[in-house]
């Protein structure tokens, strides 16, 4: 457990520096298909998804998005949520369960 520690306090101060670095950004950007959220949320309830984790996220400029994970057997979808869209990050699966 002490090495998962250091590891993470490594890790912490190696990404403090590197966020020094970065360039800021005054866009969210999402790699899937973006929808109403709305009709996102009945897709996913259709098909047997249902929300099993979320969280906030904010980027650099201060812009606030829900992060919402959803999960159907070993399928999953990770969606980003911000103001009147839903922008599917990643699906997949073959989830473990570990």
């Amino acid at each position: 457990m002490t090495k998962a520690l250091a590891a993470a306090v490594v890790f912490l101060l190696v990404s403090c520096a590197a966020d020094a670095e970065m360039k800021q950004l005054e866009t969210l950007t999402a790699t899937g298909p973006c929808y109403d959220p709305a009709t996102l949320q009945e897709k996913l309830n259709r098909n047997g998804f249902w929300l099993r984790v979320s969280g906030q996220s904010e980027n650099s400029a201060g812009t606030t998005a829900s992060v919402l994970f959803y999960r159907k057997d070993r399928e999953f979808v990770i969606v980003m949520r911000h103001d009147n869209l839903a922008c599917v990050l990643v699906a997949g699966r073959k989830l473990d369960r570990a």
